[in-house]
């Protein structure tokens, strides 16, 4: 009986010592350490570092993004019907917006499908298909489509997404970008209905 209670002893001494040395490692660094807090958190990750390709074959990166105070992306999916509908109150709305406010979208699924999608639409703007870096993990974050974030001019992610299809597409982007502009102690705008 002794020796069952030893052995027993001795195996919950290596079964915690493993479950010990299995533990979470600490982060490398601030930034893995902040990555991780906001995956944990279900926030998603700021584009801070990326290239990318657009639907017209262009390249864009974060250094877009320092073009306007704010930029608002529209994320979306040829695979949601929701996203399609949106497609032309976004190409409408995104040519009311000032200068020093840029709105983009990022397609998770783009083929020729999409293209369409664009054309019908007649959105005119930067289109995002595909990229590695930040976008690659932000991509892989989106759990609904569509969804809407606004960033400043570095990438980082400013407010909460929006995620599904607002009731008043004007409105609530609108209200996204102005918080944002708080946020970075600039102008609001002001855009009428779609």
């Amino acid at each position: 009986m002794k020796k069952q209670i030893a052995a027993v002893c001795v195996s919950c001494a290596l079964v915690g010592g493993i479950l010990v040395g299995c533990g979470a490692q600490p982060a490398q660094n601030a930034e893995q350490s902040e990555v991780a807090q906001d995956e944990a958190e279900g926030r998603l990750s700021n584009l801070n570092s990326f290239t990318a390709k657009t639907a017209d074959g262009k390249e864009f990166s974060n250094k877009n993004f320092a073009s306007a105070d704010v930029t608002l992306i529209t994320v979306w999916s040829e695979n949601s019907e929701s996203c399609k509908d949106e497609m032309a109150d976004v190409a409408a709305w995104s040519k009311m917006l000032p200068k020093s406010v840029q709105s983009i979208t990022f397609c998770t699924d783009y083929d020729q499908d999409g293209a369409q999608v664009l054309k019908d639409a007649g959105f005119e703007g930067v289109t995002v298909v595909s990229g590695d870096g930040d976008y690659e993990k932000f991509i892989s974050q989106i759990s609904r489509t569509p969804t809407a974030v606004v960033v400043d001019t570095e990438g980082n992610i400013l407010e909460e997404p929006a995620e599904g299809a607002p009731i008043n597409l004007t409105t609530s982007y609108t209200k996204l970008i102005n918080q944002g502009l708080t946020d970075e102690g600039k102008a609001t705008i002001n855009v009428a209905a779609v």
